[in-house]
């Protein structure tokens, strides 16, 4: 398995920045990663030490702005160039870590969801992205080295104009640890809820797919969580308060049966590889069901069962299956939106030859 890389890290002297607590706690972090028995560890220890690491990086490029010296742009590199490690390394091991953007110094979008998750408050990755720009690269705080929690405030209203009281739900927030309500557990085939009744995504919604459909995650042990969707306050974030997960996304049950399962999840942005990693490794998930594992590519759902065997070679079903499976009261925005992208995808596929989406993804 992987070891982290510390070649950018010993130039910019990470390992001897004796002044800086953070940067001496994150040196120590990833030395102790790298003496794991990369072959022998189990894969939820490696993934629990790389998402600490993350946590550790996450602290540093909040404490200061990026400052003009050169020492210090070697630092932020070093550190940027650590977290793109821990990604990539967990997308290896079977999890994704929660999605953050590829060049910190240069935040120009809001979805900064690896904020939420380390604000003491867990205010919106949204709107916290966006103070994050300004904070950035304003001349004042850099002078001073203001801390971005110093310079967001406690609601950020001076900042960006916006009331950001509003707190995301995480389920241990406030010494509260409310998961074991949201677990959804396998039993005969079926789903089932805290109260042991069939789980059914009917009285739910979300916010892309609208009525009938609820968020879920799996964590690192395998538990499956699912739950409404309610922007601002429950994402896919809550589940496991921002931590790693083996599968993130959207689906449907009806009376404890999984209908349609998805990869539609912007705090985690699961890939195809891992979405097909993750069907393959629970045989629990019915074979009849149907998977989007691919969220660019809305027109490409399998058969469970085939996409277990051939992977992206499978054949996609087509807009009668799609619509079979789903019950009348899940026929929302969502479906809508899949039902014509599997027909776009079906016309293209007359036109052309050649598969557009010949996948590199490989189980």
């Amino acid at each position: 398995m992987p070891a982290i890389f510390t070649t950018k890290l010993v130039r910019a002297e990470i390992s001897t920045a004796s002044k800086n607590a953070t940067l001496q706690k994150l040196s120590r972090q990833v030395a102790m990663y790298n003496t794991l028995d990369l072959n022998r560890s189990l894969p939820a220890q490696r993934i629990h030490a790389l998402d600490q690491i993350m946590m550790t990086g996450s602290a540093y490029v909040t404490s200061k702005p990026p400052q003009p010296k050169q020492k210090n742009r070697r630092r932020w590199e070093a550190v940027e160039d650590l977290l793109g490690q821990c990604g990539a390394i967990a997308r290896h091991l079977g999890a994704t870590l929660i999605s953050g953007p590829d060049n910190l110094r240069n935040l120009n979008h809001g979805r900064a969801y690896w904020l939420e998750r380390v604000d003491p408050y867990h205010r919106l990755g949204e709107l916290l992205g966006q103070i994050y720009g300004a904070w950035i690269r304003n001349a004042r705080a850099i002078e001073t080295k203001q801390s971005f929690w110093d310079f967001a405030g406690e609601n950020g209203v001076a900042r960006i104009g916006v009331n950001m009281a509003l707190e995301v739900q995480y389920c241990n927030s406030h010494g509260n640890d409310g998961r074991k309500y949201l677990e959804v557990k396998w039993k005969n085939g079926r789903l089932y809820d805290y109260l042991d009744d069939p789980y059914c995504t009917e009285i739910f919604s979300t916010h892309w797919s609208g009525n009938g459909w609820a968020i879920f995650v799996s964590d690192l042990q395998g538990r499956l969580y699912a739950y409404e969707h309610v922007v601002g306050q429950r994402h896919h974030s809550i589940f496991t308060s921002g931590g790693a997960v083996t599968a993130a996304g959207e689906l449907i049950c009806e009376n404890g049966v999984v209908r349609v399962i998805t990869a539609k999840s912007g705090h985690y942005k699961p890939s195809p590889a891992l979405m097909l990693n993750w069907v393959q490794r629970n045989p629990l998930l019915p074979g009849d069901a149907l998977v989007l594992p691919d969220w660019q590519h809305l027109g490409r759902l399998y058969r469970v069962s085939d996409f277990r065997q051939q992977g992206f070679k499978a054949t996609p079903v087509d807009q009668k299956t799609f619509a079979s499976q789903v019950p009348n009261w899940a026929k929302s925005t969502g479906f809508l939106e899949i039902q014509k992208a599997i027909q776009a995808a079906a016309l293209s596929a007359k036109v052309n030859t050649e598969d557009p989406f010949d996948y590199v993804y490989r189980p």
